[in-house]
């Protein structure tokens, strides 16, 4: 989506910059009007200001055109009062511009930022004469701000006139915070460890007074990852008096962050956004209807007021599913409708708010639950998202931007695969024991309702036929191959589904289905795949039986998924179930069924694979995650060392393939990064030399680790490589981190020395063929195929 499509636009101009040559593409400026502002404050030393007038120098040589069809620049310097330097557009040569640039002298005092924003906003724009132009302002500062409620507000004011703000902050005094709330859009704002480093801001600023031309006969550009559907958006956000303003204004500044990387218009192809606020009572702020275009849009929201009181969160979501998907509302029929709920704490009515999302579900509206901090409750979370994955958890407010802004983005689109369907009659058999409660059942029911959902499912004679069994005491036919002809008639058939109760006979349900479920008779087709998913929460009364059902099915040309739910499954019967590694799959509980949807979607798809980019072959940015910790023996971190030399000696060499690792017990240790070794000898021989260290298993922490060090890097490939011989301390914090890492396209990859471990590895990495199994010998080779073979950011 938009995002992806910045990144290439920033690398694009970067390698422009910088006097790279990249095919055809060429980086014109559009007409704007840029005023960048100087903090000169006394914390900054005469050879800092140098680099901040050397910063501003450097993006002024590489502008091809500075006239009145081009960029015209401004420049104000503050501290306890504040200088307009260069008038907006008065200098049209580059030579003359750069001249006073460089004769420019620095003020001195203390950090008056709102001062000089307010000016600008009421005078520095007036002396250029050209009409709708992009207006861009780019701060740089080394501090917090004397008075940050005249600052915020001084930014607030320059955003509602839709005046584009960087900030750039410098140094360990910064207030990340205000840097944020002075930023029109969080990718705005940028901090630096030193003044050295605002070269790597660079790109985002000439990013943004930039168009990009590409030439149509150059290489083809990145695809898409996912198509934009028209969407109905609600955020439902918390106001009451357990959140302070600041966090309820991060908030905001949270939604204005996605409405900005959305359509967000009255179109049959974009979407609308409406937002409720709530604590006590609730308020309907924006309805989907009410704004037409971004500018008014993001100005109503900057100017919602909060609510205070208790969290009273079912009245909310009562009303939204009431009136805010009204036609009197704007809400739009045959949209995607999806609710983004925000609460920092468990609400006061706990059976009426889980009521009121299962009303919501039921109303196909998709429903983002977000708790933030450690008040929420995980059980009342799990009931409002409309899946496990959609349910989503950060320490505080400050995270809520950096973790979650990019999953929430893609509630607007549906993701690109390549899948070229192929016939296929696939029966599912799913356990109807008394183990199962009845909730347990109706999500058994929900998954396979969203396998019939599935955008690439065609119910017909060349495409996809499906039928269903349950089963406990006895084998019950539900509905055969040739019963229905549309996913209408299944999706009905499915709400009808009555559990039967009963022990676990499953050999009973997978012999009936070799002798009759794909006989001519049920419908099954000569020409088909035929698939069979099994479902199950425990292991079978009749164990050979059942061992031998399954191998029956195999021999007789029939691919058997085996689905394990809860602790209390058979793991050898599963695998003796299942046709191979790649279709065996094991959940926590029935919540978390939807984890493996891609994969079951994938039943009637050849070579599937997502879209996500296009890189060069063999090369990777990998990260190997090793478990250190107190329950892993000499010799398991013996093995696993020798797994990451085998995979490094396997490699031609380290020019395409850069290798980082981490180990990790009760705390992460970057033990080498990407660049440090360029040669597979020293990289060998650090290996050699690595110690253990002892502590519990803190996955979540290595993994967090793993992509702030892959963010470094360089390759559009990137993975994580974790072997372990144990589940974490905090199985709940881990998903959250590895789902993190998925959603900024990153691939996890893992291998566990324990068996026990390989559950919690299926779902850290997303998908059971992302596990290796195997032996220690064979680990290495399946590691350098499925790395270098895996999709690109």
């Amino acid at each position: 989506m938009a995002l992806n499509i910045v990144a290439v636009y920033l690398s694009v101009c970067l390698t422009i910059f910088t006097g790279n040559a990249l095919g055809s593409r060429v980086c014109h400026p559009q007409p704007t009007d840029v005023i960048f502002v100087l903090d000169t404050s006394t914390s900054i030393n005469e050879l800092d200001y140098k680099k901040e007038i050397g910063f501003v120098s450097g993006i002024v040589r590489h502008l091809t055109t500075l006239n009145p069809a081009g960029v015209e620049v401004g420049l104000y310097t503050f501290s306890d009062t504040f200088k307009n330097n260069i008038i907006l557009g008065h200098y049209r040569d580059k030579n003359s511009l750069l001249a006073i640039l460089n004769g420019i002298q620095p003020l001195q005092g203390s950090t008056n930022t709102h001062l000089v924003l307010e000016d600008i906003l009421s005078n520095g724009f007036k002396s250029s004469s050209r009409q709708n132009t992009k207006r861009v302002v780019v701060l740089i500062t080394d501090g917090q701000s004397v008075f940050q409620a005249k600052t915020l507000q001084a930014a607030k004011a320059l955003h509602n006139a839709n005046i584009e703000v960087h900030a750039v902050g410098v140094g360990d005094y910064v207030d990340p915070n205000e840097l944020r709330s002075i930023a029109s859009l969080r990718n705005y704002s940028h901090l630096v460890s030193d003044f050295d480093s605002l070269s790597n801001v660079e790109k985002n600023i000439n990013e943004s007074i930039c168009n990009i031309i590409v030439d149509p006969t150059s290489s083809p550009q990145p695809t898409e990852i996912c198509i934009t559907r028209p969407t109905d958006v609600i955020f439902v956000l918390d106001s009451s008096d357990s959140i302070s303003q600041q966090e309820f204004d991060i908030q905001l500044n949270f939604v204005i962050d996605i409405v900005k990387n959305v359509n967000v218009k009255i179109s049959a192809n974009e979407s609308q956004v409406g937002i409720y606020t709530f604590a006590s009572g609730f308020v309907m702020n924006i309805g989907l209807g009410s704004y037409s275009n971004e500018l008014s849009l993001l100005k109503a929201i900057r100017n919602i007021r909060r609510l205070h009181g208790s969290t009273n969160t079912h009245l909310a979501l009562n009303d939204v599913l009431k009136n805010g998907y009204s036609k009197n509302n704007g809400a739009r029929t045959g949209v995607h409708r999806v609710v983004v709920l925000i609460t920092d704490g468990q609400s006061i009515y706990p059976d009426d708010t889980a009521k009121a999302a299962d009303a919501l579900h039921k109303d196909n509206i998709e429903v983002v639950a977000i708790g933030v901090g450690s008040d929420i409750s995980k059980e009342e979370l799990k009931k409002i998202a409309s899946k496990y994955q959609e349910m989503h958890l950060v320490k505080n407010y400050k995270s809520l931007q950096t973790v979650l802004e990019k999953q929430i983005i893609k509630i607007t689109c549906v993701p690109r695969q390549i899948c070229k369907v192929r016939p296929t009659d696939v029966i599912f058999a799913i356990d109807s024991s008394s183990s199962i409660s009845t909730e347990d059942f109706a999500k058994q029911r929900k998954f396979l309702a969203e396998f019939v959902k599935y955008t690439k499912l065609v119910i017909s004679d060349s495409n996809v036929h499906m039928g269903l069994y349950t089963f406990a005491d006895k084998s019950i036919q539900n509905f055969r191959l040739n019963s229905y002809k549309t996913k209408k008639d299944i999706l009905d058939a499915l709400n009808n589904l009555v559990q039967i109760q009963g022990v676990t006979n499953t050999h009973l349900v997978l012999q009936e289905i070799l002798s009759n479920g794909f006989s001519t008779s049920s419908g099954a087709r000569a020409n088909a795949h035929h698939v069979v998913v099994l479902i199950t929460d425990g292991q079978s009364v009749f164990r050979k039986k059942t061992i031998d059902a399954g191998k029956a099915l195999h021999q007789a040309g029939i691919e058997v998924y085996a689905i394990g739910v809860g602790n209390a499954t058979d793991d050898t019967e599963l695998k003796a179930i299942a046709s191979s590694g790649s279709t065996l799959f094991t959940v926590p509980d029935y919540h978390t069924l939807d984890l493996i949807e891609e994969d079951i979607n994938k039943i009637i798809c050849k070579d599937a694979k997502n879209q996500t980019g296009l890189c060069e072959n063999g090369s990777a940015d990998v990260v190997f995650l090793i478990d250190t910790s107190d329950s892993t023996t000499k010799k398991d971190f013996s093995e696993e060392m020798n797994i990451v030399s085998a995979f490094v000696k396997s490699l031609s060499g380290l020019d395409k393939v850069k290798v980082a690792l981490i180990t990790f017990a009760s705390h992460s240790a970057l033990q080498f990064s990407l660049t440090t070794h360029t040669t597979k000898s020293s990289l060998l021989a650090a290996l050699q030399n690595m110690q253990k260290s002892p502590g519990s298993t803190n996955t979540a922490d290595a993994l967090r680790l793993a992509k702030a060090t892959l963010q470094l890097g360089s390759n559009k490939r990137r993975a994580v490589v974790l072997i372990t011989d144990g589940k974490s301390d905090d199985s709940f914090d881990s998903l959250q981190a590895a789902k993190d890492l998925r959603s900024s396209n990153i691939n996890i990859f893992g291998y566990g020395i324990s068996n026990s471990v390989i559950s919690e590895l299926q779902i850290i990495s997303g998908s059971m063929s992302n596990v290796v199994i195997g032996e220690v010998s064979e680990v290495s080779e399946q590691l350098v195929s499925k790395v270098l073979n895996s999709s690109c950011s």
